[in-house]
């Protein structure tokens, strides 16, 4: 099981450490391009085996759609990508925390300039998804502008589901994301034009995966986190990816 890099869980490196500026330099497109072949070349080498399945949520399917454009090969290497809540644009996120990113991206981008590199999880929720049950209402308001409404999650449960929610990750990802919500579309982190050419060779084009879908499922009232903390989420979800595989 991976983690994206940097989050609480995977927070080593080989060479730098978390109080290096040269650890927090990545974005989702840094964990596409290297962390999830490395990641499979990995899990395969140790297995002894030609190829994996694959199981991604949210960022985790970006990564992997990604991935799959920016390394080729990967796809030779992958019995079936089950992709959860899947992620190819930010461009229809609405509420009022996406509403926020993009109506204030360049003064969030300038705020988190000013701040450490690192973004860890959210310490406001833990009060208010606390253990105190006059609280879960608030709670509930609040993780669902961020992940959309549910009718299947059980709130006696949320103190456990928000404790580390989200797990950390970089500012530069953070600011990725906002360049996401808008005129910039699925593509690199925005560098500048001059550092762009520079960097990736030229000017910034959509990395929009073009990979085929040989099957999808809508589940229509299912929110962003439902595929994780939902209650029908075994028997509509997991149980019938373990059949397919």
């Amino acid at each position: 099981m991976s983690n994206s890099r940097g989050n609480m869980y995977s927070p080593d490196h080989v060479r730098h450490n978390a109080t290096d500026k040269k650890y927090w330099k990545f974005s989702w497109y840094e964990m596409a391009r290297y962390d999830i072949p490395a990641s499979i070349h990995k899990v395969l080498n140790e297995t002894d085996s030609d190829k994996l399945h694959f199981i991604g949520h949210s960022q985790g399917t970006l990564l992997m759609f990604a991935a799959s454009v920016l390394n080729p090969d990967l796809r030779n290497k992958i019995h079936h990508f089950y992709a959860l809540a899947p992620v190819l644009t930010a461009q229809n996120v609405r509420g009022f925390w996406a509403n926020t990113v993009i109506y204030f991206r360049d003064v969030l981008e300038a705020f988190f300039a000013s701040t450490n590199d690192a973004v860890s999880s959210m310490p406001a929720l833990h009060p208010i998804c606390g253990r105190i049950p006059h609280f879960f209402a608030a709670c509930d308001f609040f993780v669902a502008d961020i992940v959309g409404p549910s009718t299947q999650v059980n709130q006696t449960r949320l103190p456990v589901f928000t404790a580390k929610f989200p797990g950390g990750t970089s500012k530069r990802n953070i600011i990725h994301w906002g360049q996401m919500t808008s005129r910039y579309g699925t593509r690199p982190f925005d560098e500048g034009l001059e550092e762009n050419l520079r960097k990736y060779g030229r000017n910034l084009l959509s990395i929009l995966p073009k990979s085929a879908i040989k099957a999808a499922y809508n589940l229509s009232d299912f929110n962003h986190a439902d595929f994780m903390w939902g209650e029908r989420a075994r028997k509509e979800i997991f149980d019938r990816i373990i059949v397919h595989m």
